[in-house]
């Protein structure tokens, strides 16, 4: 995954897989609009392409670029830590460093040819790092003897491949982004797959002109007009949740609903709409009081029997007065 909070950059998983060198080139100038990008790495290796890829774009980064390694930085991850300006590796992270490889490749002699130049020029490549930090070139050809070399943190900065060792990170732990920073995420998500800037693209364009706002926008326009349609939805969802409960508790009191059915009309309100559960709720009949049945048997010549009512009279009372339905029935019995 790809993560981009301000100027730091959160690269979990394998390279190739996870993201690519596109994805990870535009969440790095988004991260550098911010300040000095550092990018928090765990990586068990992965595409030797995207990888270089990666590289090249902190390499070519306007700003300094910081890397630590929170897990690990194996492979393709430890030529994408050697390419930053400094290196960070928490105490209990892992570095392995061997040559460059590829593996389950098919296709024609000549295909074979240029992946092992390929892997000639990103050994190199990886060579040349790790001489910028005066690592002894017996040391470095060791490194590249076909074997996986593995470091703790402690070791490798004994040996030069890194700068500081930090405390553990536990990056379950990451504090959840501002509803602010949550609309900057969707919006960095947005360019880092469209990769291009904001006003030369034509979903950005329609995007912008969806939210009501002018065509030369700032990105700082956009992130403010997409956090407050999330706190308007919000707050209709709240305004929406409190009408549900208060049709309910009306339709419950004056006995259209029970206690048992209620879960079901209030599903209907959440799925289907208030003005479908107050339509049902209207189609509703009010449950009848056992003074409503008094009243009508006074009024009538001679008090009704449980034999003088028809069997829906009947199936009614039981449903809406249970009380009189069981008095009517134990005078039948008694």
């Amino acid at each position: 995954m790809i993560e981009v909070q301000k100027n730091h950059i959160y690269a979990y998983g394998t390279i190739g897989e996870s993201y690519d060198g596109e994805w990870f080139s535009a969440g790095l100038r988004r991260a550098a609009e911010y300040g000095d990008p550092i990018i928090h790495l765990s990586t068990n290796g992965g595409s030797v392409t995207e990888g270089a890829a990666m590289s090249a774009a902190i390499r070519d980064c306007s700003r300094p670029v910081t890397v630590r390694v929170e897990g690990m930085a194996a492979s393709m991850g430890a030529i994408l830590m050697l390419s930053a300006d400094k290196i960070e590796a928490a105490r209990n992270a892992l570095i392995m460093i061997h040559a460059p490889s590829v593996s389950a490749v098919s296709g024609t002699k000549n295909d074979m040819v240029n992946i092992a130049s390929l892997l000639d020029k990103v050994a190199e490549s990886l060579k040349v790092e790790l001489r910028a930090r005066g690592i002894a070139e017996d040391t470095i050809e060791g490194w590249f003897d076909g074997a996986d070399h593995w470091f703790t943190a402690s070791e490798a900065l004994d040996a030069g491949l890194i700068d500081e060792v930090i405390n553990p990170v536990v990056t379950t732990q990451l504090r959840k982004p501002t509803s602010e920073e949550a609309a900057a995420g969707i919006y960095a998500r947005i360019m880092a797959e469209l990769d291009v800037k904001i006003t030369h693209n034509k979903m950005i364009k329609n995007v912008i002109k969806t939210l009501g706002l002018p065509e030369d926008a700032t990105e700082q326009q956009v992130i403010d007009a997409i956090t407050h349609l999330q706190t308007m939805a919000a707050e209709r969802d709240s305004i929406v949740a409190t009408n549900i409960t208060e049709m309910l508790d009306a339709a419950v009191q004056d006995g259209r609903l029970t206690a048992t059915v209620r879960p079901t009309y209030e599903n209907i309100g959440k799925t289907m709409g208030v003005d479908v559960l107050r339509a049902t709720l209207g189609n509703l009949p009010k449950r009848a009081s056992a003074m409503d049945f008094i009243h009508r048997a006074g009024n009538a010549s001679t008090t009704k029997k449980f034999d003088d009512y028809t069997s829906k009279e009947l199936f009614d009372m039981k449903q809406q007065n249970p009380e009189m339905y069981e008095q009517l029935l134990n005078e039948k019995y008694q």
